[in-house]
């Protein structure tokens, strides 16, 4: 046999070999959602903040456009949306279950129309987390505050300031979010294991910067509270 026949052999070996590696990757749960280690726990609820679209026709776009918050002119809308969630009330999705949705989408190729649903109720469940964070926050510096004897309409001022950026800060994320899913679902074909990487990195991104502004708000409101002086 020629060494040319045996390039040929070679580099039709590499092309099979190839593509069993591909196959095995998008087989294996490589990049999918990470079992959480904050003290939330696998039993930990959480609940949806719209309707669950999950097994209807739905397109990425409606929660883009229509249940997208506007905070142009105002904040009114976001803050309302805030104080309207209720964390006592009885939860519907448990981080299990989530996962199960995500692997819903498909083994080997995502299904859109499963993968748009799966995403908007991922999108809300990240929603949830920073609502938590805000109103734990809230919590921690009004009891702090009201210990050392801050005048309430002063905590009222030092709060909305907070308030107002993590909200401000919440539209950036979800804008982010946006942008990011868009551009993945606008391939014509999208691997499990692009989407499930894809939804990896995504939460990676959105629980650090939570907790960046988490840190830098406990801060200064705790610097707020620690330094009035008595009039």
């Amino acid at each position: 046999m020629s060494i040319k026949a045996n390039l040929r052999g070679c580099d039709h070996f590499s092309r099979l070999l190839r593509s069993l590696l591909i196959l095995l990757l998008c087989m294996l749960p490589i990049g999918e959602i990470p079992a959480e280690q904050l003290p939330w726990g696998e039993s930990r609820q959480e609940r949806h903040i719209k309707g669950d679209p999950f097994g209807k026709h739905f397109h990425l776009g409606r929660f883009l456009s229509e249940d997208r918050i506007d905070i142009k002119n105002n904040l009114d809308n976001l803050r309302d949306s805030l104080e309207s969630y209720q964390p006592q009330t009885p939860l519907e999705i448990t981080r299990d279950e989530l996962k199960k949705r995500m692997a819903h989408c498909g083994r080997l190729f995502v299904n859109k129309k499963r993968a748009h649903a799966a995403i908007y109720v991922y999108i809300n469940y990240l929603r949830v987390k920073y609502y938590n964070m805000i109103m734990e926050l809230k919590k921690t510096f009004l009891e702090l505050a009201s210990k050392k004897e801050v005048p309430g309409d002063l905590q009222k001022v030092y709060w909305r300031q907070c308030e107002d950026e993590l909200l401000r800060d919440l539209q950036t994320m979800e804008n982010v979010s946006e942008r990011y899913f868009q551009s993945l679902m606008n391939n014509n074909v999208i691997f499990a294991v692009q989407f499930n990487w894809t939804l990896g990195a995504h939460e990676t991104y959105w629980f650090s910067d939570m907790y960046e502004k988490e840190c830098k708000w406990r801060r200064i409101l705790s610097d707020r509270a620690n330094n009035y002086i008595l009039r």
